[in-house]
């Protein structure tokens, strides 16, 4: 038997009957299994894999019913196995067709991300939390954990008819255990085959051992580990520089296995024996080649001790040229999990950053007629590339890519039989085509905040030296070219220096972003406040906070490759610039979206809508129309509010101001404990009536549940407009209520002197940061910042 030749020329392995018999011996009592039961098995007999699935399901009698990858979503459904044997690619791909019918309801997918976050608190009081494996959880957030779980056990039991539906709809409605194995499963796919009862386990190994060294138990499930050694195997965990010496549990090192399912060698091939067991053949000891670690025993009330979390593969190491480390293979599965990339490949040694090679989707090719280099493919890749590597470091993300128009297949040579991606041939073949474009723009990050706000930019907690900063990652960016000419119209605002930040980098990445030819200024709404000289000369605004200068703002866009042009707001009022025939995109073709929409409002999605549009204009004008996109427009249809548009403006190297990070992290500790909050819009210049708000929030607590255990941290901009008395009165009512123990805001918890400098905008959003760690939350359904708090 063959290795599988991902990282070079195969290997005959010299595998035994008793290597085989031994394996056998490992798996029965792991894997229970009944002579009556059905098992579908679709992969290859000649592979490692394929061979001890079938000498198992022989072992056990049980009936197998034999498909193939192209029929094998027919063959579960019609089947129904109990046992079902998998590579990680096709219990993705089932994950991909399950999720095509979630997200056409908004309900299924609030109870799929309930399930998830249930399953996940369930994890840790449970003592199986890969976060929790070296150190154990605090009080503090196992009571949390409890709260999650008391809080969403009843909407994951309203959702179990879901889940029962969807499980029938994959063939999975009687199956007692899949294993995946062969390659990583990718942690959100595991996610979900838990959130949705599907019962998932991970196993490793190889060629050289028949194949399986590890594999987790339905016992004890631990997600991102590939479970404890199975019967009669050793792991040790050895500095890679030298075999003898042993690392203790929860070190990273290399994987080394002894066991009787192990090889014998490789068949006349003495180098590679001496390689791979480099402490003698006699030892048994062979060098995997992983990296990875074992989880320590007796830490808090965990479960985990014992297993083995796999970190990627000592020879796939990239070192970048500033000396950075990386391991490609846990990206490449992030990247896999977005339905528009099917395979990708990870590059960039000694770079200074990370490429990727891009094997579209068949469904993305279906969207484009098949054009794998087609502009509408490319902003979609780059897109899911920004969202799905967006919570890892800046140095592991991705700044240039390929998209590739031949597909991987095993007869091509560049996968496996096991659809693992073998990167030598797949260098080979791209590096004689084409390098990767710098085409991955960083201010394309799109708003799935459940898994990276802490990565987003938010102006209003920076300084206009991050506002430059962005727009000069934003410039390092390949703008896609279009048919005919497009300026951004960009309205300067006169409502202070965050208002003026948002806007600027607004327009900037807009422009940037769609690869527009100019940025225009409009001057006649403001003649009060500016003075303009239309020579060139100078443009102040009459405040002293203004960041704006015209000749630095024109030198500014210049370097950029962008135009200044300053013209009046109506295309009806006089026109001092060099364009005629002006069009402006219709600002309506945006619609708001409703609440549970609003995530996938990016500004990836804004400008992909806009050049549909510019297609049709130019169709209908002629390709010499100059489009005018009104930038403050066509970011208002996504759902942005005035605190700060948090819902688009972002820069992938930006994070919030740490000061804000720290305050809401003092806020919350001052508490003491588990809190509910609200987001309570009681500040003047909404024009409300306290009390009559205050009826209707009460009303609401009561049905969420909100009781007088927990105190209330609320936002409400009273204590900003210094309200103090109507902050009192309405903390009194709502304990009088019985909703809450007391009610606290950070201006109370912490001195004044603290948020000293501070604006508006920032103060609202140490508020949010607080209330994502809220118990449970009572806010609007149409308002940004309530939801930005309910996805956190």
């Amino acid at each position: 038997m063959f290795t599988s030749g991902t990282t070079g020329k195969p290997k005959a392995v010299a595998t035994t009957h008793a290597n085989f018999l031994a394996q056998l011996e490992q798996l029965v009592p792991i894997f229970p299994i009944e002579r009556d039961e059905t098992a579908v098995s679709y992969l290859p007999a000649w592979h490692a894999y394929g061979r001890t699935l079938d000498y198992f399901l022989l072992f056990s009698g049980v009936s197998i019913f034999y498909s193939t990858v192209f029929g094998l979503k027919n063959d579960l459904t019609e089947q129904k196995p109990h046992v079902f044997v998998s590579v990680p690619l096709m219990l993705d791909n089932l994950h991909q067709k399950a999720m095509q019918a979630i997200w056409k309801d908004p309900e299924k997918v609030q109870l799929l991300d309930a399930a998830t976050q249930y399953t996940k608190a369930r994890r840790v009081l449970e003592g199986m939390a890969l976060d929790f494996a070296v150190e154990p959880p605090s009080e503090q957030q196992l009571k949390e954990a409890e709260q999650v779980v008391a809080l969403l056990e009843p909407t994951v039991r309203k959702g179990e008819p879901l889940f029962s539906q969807l499980r029938e709809s994959l063939g999975f409605g009687r199956l007692r255990w899949a294993v995946s194995g062969g390659g990583s499963l990718a942690p959100s796919i595991d996610d979900f085959y838990e959130a949705v009862g599907v019962p998932v386990v991970v196993g490793y190994g190889l060629t050289e051992t028949s194949p399986v060294l590890t594999v987790r138990n339905l016992a004890c499930n631990v997600r991102g580990t590939i479970g404890p050694a199975v019967p009669s195997t050793e792991i040790r965990i050895v500095d890679p520089q030298d075999h003898r010496v042993e690392l203790q549990d929860g070190q990273q090192g290399l994987i080394m296995a002894k066991g009787p399912q192990v090889m014998h060698g490789y068949h006349n091939n003495v180098q590679a024996n001496q390689k791979v067991f480099p402490l003698g053949q006699h030892t048994g000891w062979l060098d995997t080649g992983d990296l990875g670690w074992l989880v320590p025993h007796g830490v808090g009330n965990s479960k985990m001790g014992g297993n083995v979390v796999i970190s990627g593969r000592l020879g796939d190491m990239i070192i970048l040229s500033g000396g950075e480390n990386i391991q490609p293979q846990p990206l490449e599965d992030l990247l896999c999990t977005s339905p528009h990339i099917q395979f990708a490949v990870i590059l960039g040694q000694a770079k200074r950053s990370l490429g990727a090679l891009i094997v579209p989707s068949q469904e993305a090719l279906d969207a484009v007629n098949g054009d794998a280099q087609s502009s509408e493919l490319r902003d979609s890749i780059q897109a899911e590339i920004a969202r799905t590597l967006a919570q890892r470091p800046v140095h592991e993300r991705v700044r240039a890519f390929a998209v590739l128009s031949e597909p991987f297949s095993v007869e091509g040579g560049t996968l496996t039989r096991t659809m693992k991606p073998r990167r030598a041939v797949v260098f080979s073949k791209s590096s004689s085509s084409r390098a990767p474009s710098t085409n991955v723009h960083p201010m394309l990050l799109p708003c799935d905040w459940r898994q990276s706000h802490r990565e987003y930019l938010l102006l209003l907690a920076c300084t206009p030296a991050a506002a430059a900063a962005a727009a000069r990652a934003a410039a390092t960016a390949c703008r896609p070219p279009l048919r005919g000419k497009v300026y951004v119209r960009y309205r300067v605002p006169t409502g202070g220096l965050c208002n003026q930040l948002n806007s600027h980098v607004n327009a900037l990445s807009l422009a940037l972003g769609m690869g527009a030819d100019a940025v225009v200024f409009p001057y006649s709404v403001y003649r009060e406040s500016f003075n303009h000289t239309r020579g060139g000369g100078t443009w102040k605004h009459a405040s002293s906070t203004t960041l704006f200068d015209l000749d630095a703002t024109r030198q500014e866009l210049e370097a950029w490759g962008l135009e200044m042009h300053v013209a009046p707001l109506s295309d009806q009022e006089q026109v001092d610039t060099p364009w005629i025939n002006c069009v402006a995109a219709d600002p309506a073709m945006f619609e708001k979206p409703p609440g549970y929409k609003f995530l996938q409002a990016n500004l990836a999605t804004l400008v992909s809508k806009l050049r549909e549009e510019f297609r049709k204009l130019w169709a209908q004008h002629g390709p010499s129309t100059c489009i005018v996109v009104d930038a403050g427009n066509a970011f208002g249809a996504l759902r942005t509010n005035s605190t700060g548009n948090l819902t688009v403006v972002a820069a992938a190297s930006l994070k919030f101001a740490p000061r804000l990070e720290e305050l809401a992290s003092r806020v919350a500790a001052k508490i003491g404990g588990p809190f509910n909050g609200g987001h309570l819009r009681l500040e003047p210049d909404m024009g409300l009536d306290v009390q009559a708000a205050m009826l209707e929030y009460m009303d609401v607590m009561r049905a969420v549940g909100f009781k007088a255990d927990l105190p209330l941290y609320f936002a409400s901009g009273l204590l900003t407009y210094g309200d103090r008395t109507t902050f009192n009165q309405v903390s009194q009512q709502l304990i009088n209520a019985s909703l809450c123990s007391r009610a606290v805001a950070k201006e109370i918890l912490l001195p004044a002197a603290e948020f000293e400098g501070l604006n508006s905008e920032q103060s609202a959003l140490i508020d949010l940061l607080v209330l994502t760690r809220s118990a449970a939350l009572v806010g609007h359904r149409d308002s940004s910042f309530s939801l930005y708090v309910h996805t956190f």
